[in-house]
This record gives C-alpha cells, sequence and structure tokens, in this order.
C-alpha cells in the first residue's frame, strides 16, 4: 500500500467520523408536528379544489352552503347558500388572500391537478348534496387570469383526487349522479387535450385521500358506495405498469356512518418531498395520519383543531397549508341538521420538519487525474443555502462562492470534502471524495519566466560582448594609425 493512498484512508476515517458525531443546528423556532393559524379565506367554504403554483396557493369553486334550526330530532329549518365558482389566490409570504377571475363552471368535490403553468379542474358537482356530477375540464392560467375549457371526462364523476405523473392527469374513482361508485382510472394528457383508460380501480371509493410518491399514486380509503360505510384499504397505482397492489391499512378509517352523518372527517392526502421535512404521505382529517411508503408503516402526528371536513390541503415548500372546511350534524332520519362553514387557513409543519441535512452533489472533480494543479469545483445543493465551503486534506474549512476553483494544489493524492448550511441553521456534508494531482514539476508560468529571463540574459550578454569587441578595434585601430606630421 502506497503511503499517498494510506493517508487518504486516514483522512477519510477521520472526516467521517467528526461528520456522524455533528449534530445539526437550528437558526430558528420553527418544529415539527405543530399547526399555526394564518390569515383566514375571504369567504367560509369547503369541498373546494386547491393547488400550488409558482408559490401561490389557489383555492377553487367549492360550497357556501350553511345549515341551521336542526337538532337530532329534526333536520334544518333554513339552508342557505350553494355551489360557487370563487378564486381565491394566498401568498404564503405575504400571508395575504387576493381574489382572481372566477371559475367557469361553479362546482364542488372536483378533482385540481397542476400543470405546465395550469391548474386543471376536472368533474365534480354542480349542485349541493352530491348530485348532478359533471365531466367538465377547465383550466385556469394565473399568468393571464384567463380560463379555458378542455376535453370532458370520459364518465362524469364527483369526489375524486387528482395525480400527476409523467405529464399525464390521472383522475381515479369517485361516483356519478347516480350515487354509483366508479372503478374507473380516466388518464388525461393535457400536451394533447385527449383522454385514455389505465387500469380500472380495483375497490371503487370516493372522499378518499390520495397522494403521488415515487411514481406512484397512493389511494387511501373513503368510502364504499354500497353499504356508505368506510374503507380501510391502502390501494397503490403504478402508471409505469398499469397495475395496483396494496400497502398497509391506515389505523383510522375515514367515515364512520355516512348516512347518520356522524363523521369521522373527509381525509385529504398530500405528500411530502424530503426537502425540509422527511418523505411521507399525509392523510390529513379528524387524524393527521402518517404513511411511510419505504417501510409500508404508519403513525400519527398532531390532530387539526376544529374538528370539520371537506378542507382542502396544500403541500408548500414542505409545509402543509390546510384551508376551510365543514363541520356538519344530521338527525335521526339521516337528514342534515346543522352545517358550518370555516375560512380558516392553518399551517401544519410535519413532523421532522427542518432537522433535515441538505443534500450535497458532486459533479467534478470525483476520482480523477488532474495534469494541473487547479482543479474546479462543481457541484449542487437540494435547497436555499446561506454559508457553502470546502475543507482540502482534513484542513480547517474554506469558504467558498458557488463552484470556484481551487488553485495552486500540490502534487499527489487528494481528500476533498464540500459542506453547507441551509437557511434554518442544518449543515449538511458530502461524502468525501479523491483526486489526484500530477502536473508536471514547475509551474506553466515558473517555465515561461525562465525562459524569458534566459533571452533577455543572452541579449544582454550579446550586446556586452559586441560592445567590448568593437571597442578592442577601436583601440587597436588607434594604435597602428601613424603620428601626425609636426
Amino acid at each position: 500500500m502506497s503511503k499517498g493512498y494510506a493517508l487518504g484512508l486516514m483522512i477519510f476515517f477521520l472526516l467521517t467520523s467528526s461528520i456522524i458525531a455533528a449534530k445539526p443546528v437550528f437558526a430558528n423556532q420553527t418544529v415539527g408536528n405543530t399547526w399555526t393559524e394564518l390569515a383566514p379565506m375571504n369567504l367560509a367554504r369547503s369541498n373546494f379544489g386547491a393547488a400550488e403554483l409558482d408559490g401561490k396557493i389557489y383555492a377553487i369553486g367549492g360550497s357556501d352552503e350553511v345549515a341551521t334550526g336542526g337538532d337530532e330530532n329534526m333536520p334544518a329549518r333554513s339552508i342557505t347558500g350553494g355551489v360557487v365558482s370563487l378564486n381565491e389566490a394566498y401568498d404564503p409570504v405575504m400571508n395575504i388572500w387576493t381574489l382572481e377571475a372566477p371559475m367557469l363552471t361553479p362546482r364542488e368535490g372536483f378533482a385540481i391537478a397542476t400543470y405546465d403553468d395550469k391548474i386543471y379542474c376536472i368533474g365534480g358537482s354542480t349542485q349541493t348534496g352530491w348530485a348532478g356530477a359533471s365531466g367538465v375540464n377547465e383550466a385556469y392560467d394565473p399568468a393571464t387570469n384567463t380560463w379555458q375549457t378542455e376535453a370532458s371526462m370520459p364518465y362524469a364523476v364527483m369526489s375524486l383526487q387528482a395525480s400527476v405523473i409523467d405529464g399525464k392527469i390521472y383522475c381515479i374513482g369517485g361516483i356519478d349522479s347516480n350515487g354509483t361508485g366508479s372503478h374507473a382510472n380516466q388518464v388525461y394528457d393535457p400536451a394533447n387535450n385527449t383522454w385514455s383508460l389505465g387500469t380500472s380501480l380495483p375497490t371503487s371509493t370516493f372522499g378518499y385521500a390520495s397522494a403521488a410518491y415515487g411514481g406512484r399514486i397512493y389511494v387511501i380509503d373513503g368510502v364504499d358506495w354500497y353499504s356508505m360505510y368506510a374503507l380501510d384499504l391502502n390501494q397503490i397505482y403504478d402508471p409505469q405498469n398499469n397495475t395496483w397492489s396494496l400497502g398497509a391499512k391506515p389505523p383510522h378509517p375515514l367515515i364512520n356512518d355516512f348516512y347518520l352523518l356522524d363523521l369521522d372527517g373527509y381525509y385529504v392526502g398530500a405528500a411530502t418531498i424530503g426537502l425540509m421535512a422527511p418523505q411521507r404521505i399525509y392523510a390529513v382529517g379528524s387524524y393527521t395520519q402518517i404513511y411511510d411508503p419505504i417501510t409500508d408503516s404508519w403513525s400519527l402526528g398532531e390532530a387539526i383543531s376544529p374538528s370539520r371536513d371537506g378542507f382542502a390541503v396544500v403541500n408548500v415548500n414542505d409545509q402543509l397549508y390546510v384551508m376551510g372546511g365543514v363541520a356538519t350534524t344530521g338527525d335521526l332520519n339521516g337528514e342534515l341538521a346543522t352545517e358550518t362553514e370555516f375560512n380558516l387557513t392553518q399551517l401544519y409543519n410535519p413532523v421532522g420538519y427542518n432537522t433535515l441535512r441538505p443534500e450535497i452533489s458532486i459533479l467534478s472533480p470525483t476520482n480523477q487525474v488532474f495534469n494541473e494543479s487547479s482543479v474546479p469545483l462543481v457541484f449542487t445543493v437540494d435547497r436555499a443555502i446561506s454559508w457553502e465551503g470546502y475543507s482540502l486534506d482534513g484542513k480547517t474549512n474554506v469558504t467558498l462562492n458557488r463552484n470556484e476553483t481551487i488553485n495552486r494544489i500540490p502534487n499527489g493524492l487528494h481528500t476533498l470534502m464540500l459542506f453547507a448550511n441551509d437557511t434554518a441553521g442544518n449543515m449538511g456534508a458530502s461524502q468525501p471524495f479523491y483526486f489526484t494531482i500530477a502536473a508536471p514539476e514547475g509551474k506553466p508560468y515558473s517555465s515561461l519566466l525562465i525562459v524569458a529571463v534566459s533571452v533577455i540574459v543572452v541579449v544582454i550578454i550579446a550586446v556586452l560582448l559586441f560592445h567590448f569587441r568593437n571597442r578592442n578595434r577601436l583601440n587597436k585601430l588607434h594604435l597602428q594609425s601613424p603620428p601626425k606630421a609636426s
């Protein structure tokens, strides 16, 4: 074993052991598994669609129906409101809501998805009480604040969700105007404005929670239209293979008794992407249920308060924004007794939020031999950072600006590690990587300097020789010349 290789291994073990022992540092007090109340929406409503685009959240459509005067023995005496087309935009930075162009067709319970800078609102119900299923498909362009009608769904359904994978929008399950559950897996191609069908949903469901994770779509629980009781399922669709499978069941079904309106809460789904919180799927309702697709296991987070259903959830930078909702009660005959809408906006910081270290990807140099004494650093970090630096051969960290070049590195084997702090103060470190400098002895500019000095010296010597030679010739001529006549 060469001395250089042994030195490299020793540095590797020293550096990795120090990284393992290091603890993340937090620059602020934002912690996980907590709820915070934000600015409320302009209109209290439920069962609307919500999506994020360019850092803003859009809450579209829904129902503002309110019922009063009823109890367990008597249905509601007064019902006001209904399906709306309202479109509000929320700015998480400014914590304000603004009104935008309303949706063309007022609806609730529709699927919503974002693709190519547009928001698609697909299907849903044009009436309250889960009637009037529609197949309408409308696209909203926030840049121009305009709406456009696109190709309608093959099967009109409501109370469903949408997921985007590889440029396709998957609208799965739901119920039709007759209350019949749908097994359809309707796939929309926004680029061509066309529809196709994927493999059918094994067990039809509506009012389910759904999220896309790792190229798969998770359809979690919901309501069985045959019995109107909660399903206890985790159905997983793989678009690449066009196949379905089952995952671990969540600990709490979504709805106990639909007819008596003894609601355990419609759940909604969202997935964290590993940017600021561990990658998980959240089914948010009366319980905050957390699914880990890697281990196929469930855990619980802090529950939402006040308890309600029909709200929407959107993930922005691994923070979950929960908006709106409705609380209902029914009488003994299954009729609506009371209905209260909410305009709340709440922020949920997922479990483990702000504890992930930045991930640094090294593009250059990695296991290379360089014939120059300067090495370019090319790398990426998976989030916004407040500081970055490097350590060469285990020496003190040197602060750098992104993608610099390290100069005047001596010949031989070297070990380099990169470090970065994110805006929360968490430090990430790259894996140690090695490279070799095999530059010619002496720097190129030194050789040029030597050549230049040598040329100058030769010229000076030549000039001096020429001068002395001419002087000697003149002296000889002077001595040989005859004396002047007197």
